[in-house]
């Protein structure tokens, strides 16, 4: 069994590799194929991309999402490592943290028992909704916290591993995957 350290370094070095144009252009399928689920949900949480990162570009996802919703996004604390939760709207302005995370100017801390629907940033899951992210952990903390009916929609530029990853206790699996080529239940 490969390890998560070696499958993320993986990830990350391919993902390390796209130009901006098939960021775009993946985004773009990504947001296409949201707009397909036809959700049913009030409160959504949507992470919001790393400035200058080849992460995912969900600000069109946003827009999208605040027609029918209200949205959530995160505020990553390093020290204590936690996330809280705030509500985001267009008229929402950011100022950008050291590691170039997006943080609301005005916060409104709300439960994470409220939201419906996760959108999961990670790097690359397996066929069984295992998901590798960057390693610290916060998303599976935040996620232990929420609802057991909340779903858990992971979001990656890469197809799932045949590969089985290794889950520990703590591991919260996805209950759905939207790549650019595809819609994956768990």
């Amino acid at each position: 069994m490969i390890s998560k350290k070696t499958i993320r370094k993986h990830a990350l070095e391919k993902r390390a590799g796209f130009t901006a144009e098939k960021i775009k252009e993946d985004s773009n399928k990504i947001l296409h194929r949201i707009k397909k689920l036809n959700l049913s949900a009030q409160i959504i949480h949507l992470f919001l991309p790393i400035k200058n990162s080849t992460e995912i570009d969900t600000w069109q996802i946003l827009k999208l999402l605040l027609n029918n919703n209200k949205v959530a996004t995160s505020i990553t604390h390093f020290k204590p490592k936690r996330l809280d939760h705030t509500f985001i709207n267009l008229k929402t302005t950011y100022d950008y943290d050291k590691y170039g995370i997006p943080v609301p100017k005005e916060i409104v801390t709300l439960k994470e028992e409220i939201i419906d629907v996760v959108f999961v940033p990670l790097l690359i899951c397996d066929t069984q909704g295992n998901r590798i992210g960057y390693g610290a952990g916060f998303y599976d903390s935040f996620l232990a916290k929420c609802s057991p009916d909340c779903k858990k929609i992971g979001l990656s530029f890469f197809e799932p591993l045949e590969t089985t990853i290794k889950s520990d206790v703590w591991d919260i699996p996805l209950d759905l995957l939207i790549t650019p080529n595809t819609t994956i239940s768990f």
